[in-house]
């Protein structure tokens, strides 16, 4: 998978880094930029694919983490509680 990172912060404690990053998707004739989430601390990491394809979406998605300062173990709830209030 080739995938660039486009936006990295951290929470405020500094324990937990989220990363916003970036792919191309073909099916077909179609291509599609998507949108991720990496989530990584000291003993853990998480990566979601395609979470959206606006990136406006994703970057909220991105600040809610950071500003909640959800822990890796809960960041693909997060995700789905967020994708699933839209």
């Amino acid at each position: 998978m080739n995938y660039e990172i486009i936006k990295t912060q951290a929470n405020s404690e500094k324990l937990t880094s989220y990363s916003l990053f970036t792919r191309k998707v073909q099916e077909d004739n179609l291509t599609a930029d998507t949108y991720g989430i990496i989530a990584v601390d000291f003993d853990s990491s998480v990566t979601i694919d395609d979470v959206a394809t606006d990136f406006y979406v994703a970057d909220a998605l991105l600040n809610l983490l950071t500003q909640s300062a959800v822990r890796v173990a809960g960041v693909r709830d997060c995700v789905i509680d967020y994708l699933s209030n839209l």
